[in-house]
């Protein structure tokens, strides 16, 4: 009896003991378990160990083999082996048609690749299989910017934002398509929306403060990309382009304090030696300025922006042939580079010839239509030279006027300028390929006295949808304080004032805050009866002897009491 009990117990246990697959099974799984987490902490040799493990097990299920394949891909990516990513990936997509995330870290790895049109087309495939896949269009939003296709990108990001509405990342790709189509307002406002939902995005940090820097407001600019340095402080680039700031600002001290500390986290970097040269440059210490921009060019051959400012220090020490030299090196590396075409137009002008200094204005302006010094060298020649032909011109008229502003283009951007208010530039950013319009001036006097609103039509997008915006213009500091939505079709964007402020928040419901001025108030007049300060009553004189000086005096000395 005692040996048939024992035989049933060791029968039993045999029988729920695991087979030898369901054990390897069992085994892989948990081979990929630790995998993921190894993947998730970072550690990716240790990742793509367990998964090869795991890898090894005969007998998973296609769907599972697909996802190990894809996992390993990533950590593969993750450590720069590229090729080796695209080969289990391709081995993900192969055992599962269907897993439209495979197709989307292909084309990630694509995109690393410089193979642009084939990322488009996996996430493509991705967006196929995954309509509601918001960082697939993200990421065909990067391919089509590399492509240039920006209308394309600016689609797929907005769809992105709608499906992740509270992802910062393709709020601040949207916000660089805005920058490439010269629509630095409505950058700033998409960089400080990324912001609003991730304090720490230093990408937008970067992006906004050099958005700022086109729009002239370098405080603002430095601001951010000091912020963006507490977060990262071995940036380079964050450095050097605070730095490049401060010496826009002559603030050289803090300049070269920038750039030596970019050189001191990576002493290579060409771009901190350039820059700081033209700064010893410009507070006339010309040696320790070639010394620097010498270095620079020893590291990037290429650098246009190095050799330009070697021609102007050249310039300056009057060495006219090597500074012609040097800067058409910079024009053929680089002809699109603004700063180079204002150092050639002050070359040419230093040595008399006026005609190729005023091309070479005209040429920056149409680069950049913001970059005061070309406009400043047009100004001192145009009046003096005649014989240009008119293709050269960097502006000319589009459409009607309304009141008393007109729109010019300047090379591919439109901009709205007054007689009555000189000096103010209105840049109007479009949508679409059409012409702006002017609509309707409202100068803010009982209000907000030197602001005034320019309402335009802004174009359609893709002509679906007919978009206004408003110009805020500050024409006592001459400059535009904002550019915001009015109109998207028929949706009214909602502008809410407040005492000094302005926030405007879009159709789609994004809001943005403009600091204006105090709303202007009617004061209560110094010289009137009962004004009580400091614990005096100052009533109203009776005596209709008192002096207009004394009267004034008096009147003085309260409103000093008054403001101090």
């Amino acid at each position: 009896m005692k040996h048939f009990r024992h035989m049933c117990c060791v029968l039993m246990l045999i029988i729920c003991l695991p087979s030898p697959g369901q054990a390897s099974t069992e085994l892989a799984l948990l081979q990929v378990q630790k995998g993921s987490a190894a993947l998730i902490r970072g550690d990716y040799t240790r990742a793509i160990t367990l998964f090869d493990r795991a890898l090894k097990v005969k007998g998973l299920a296609k769907v599972r083999r697909a996802n190990i394949f894809n996992d390993r891909a990533v950590a593969k990516w993750r450590l720069s082996r590229t090729k080796e990513a695209v080969g289990d990936f391709n081995e993900a997509i192969s055992l599962y048609p269907e897993y439209a995330v495979a197709y989307n870290n292909r084309g990630n790895v694509l995109i690393e690749l410089g193979l642009f049109k084939e990322a488009v087309k996996d996430f493509d495939q991705a967006i196929l299989l995954s309509p509601s896949y918001g960082a697939a269009y993200n990421n065909r939003a990067n391919a089509h910017l590399k492509l240039r296709d920006y209308d394309a990108a600016y689609q797929d990001y907005t769809k992105a934002i709608n499906l992740m509405p509270n992802n910062a990342t393709p709020i601040n790709g949207r916000g660089r398509v805005h920058e490439i189509l010269d629509r630095s307002h409505a950058a700033v406002r998409d960089f400080s929306r990324a912001i609003s939902l991730d304090a720490k995005y230093t990408p937008a940090y970067y992006n906004r403060g050099r958005a700022y820097t086109t729009l002239s407001n370098n405080q603002r600019a430095i601001s951010d990309y000091s912020y963006a340095l507490d977060i990262y402080p071995q940036d380079v680039r964050l450095y050097t382009e605070r730095g490049r700031i401060h010496g826009m600002r002559k603030e050289y001290v803090a300049a070269l304090r920038d750039f030596s500390k970019a050189i001191s986290i990576l002493p290579d970097y060409a771009p901190a030696f350039a820059e700081r040269g033209y700064v010893q440059a410009l507070r006339k210490r010309y040696n320790e300025g070639l010394e620097d921009l010498d270095h620079a060019l020893t590291l990037d051959p290429q650098s246009a922006r190095a050799y330009a400012y070697r021609a102007w220090t050249y310039m300056k020490l009057a060495d006219v042939d090597q500074a012609l030299n040097d800067i058409k090196k910079s024009l053929e590396r680089d002809g699109n580079l603004a700063e180079a075409q204002v150092i050639n137009g002050e070359i040419h002008e230093a040595v008399g010839l006026f005609d190729q200094a005023l091309i070479s204005y005209r040429k920056a302006v149409e680069l950049d239509p913001m970059l005061s010094k070309a406009w400043s060298g047009i100004e001192r020649l145009d009046v003096n030279v005649s014989s240009l032909s008119a293709k050269a011109k960097p502006t000319s008229r589009v459409a009607d006027p309304i009141d008393h502003w007109q729109i010019q283009k300047v090379g591919q951007q439109y901009f709205a300028s007054s007689q009555k208010y000189k000096g103010v530039r209105v840049p109007l950013e479009m949508y679409g390929e059409e012409e702006p319009q002017l609509l309707e001036w409202s100068s803010l006097k009982k209000t907000y006295r030197g602001i005034g609103l320019l309402r335009y039509y802004a174009g359609d997008s893709n002509g679906r949808l007919r978009n206004e915006y408003i110009a805020i213009v500050d024409f006592r500091k001459r400059k535009v304080a904002s550019i915001e939505p009015f109109r998207w079709g028929e949706r009214l964007a909602n502008w809410n004032w407040k005492n000094g402020t302005l926030v405007v928040t879009d159709p789609d419901g994004a809001a943005n805050e403009i600091v204006l001025r105090k709303k202007r108030v009617s004061r209560p007049q110094p010289y009137a009866a009962n004004w009580w300060w400091g614990g005096s009553n100052y009533q109203k004189s009776k005596r209709t002897s008192r002096s207009k000086a004394k009267k004034k005096q008096w009147q003085k000395s309260i409103l000093d009491s008054l403001l101090n």
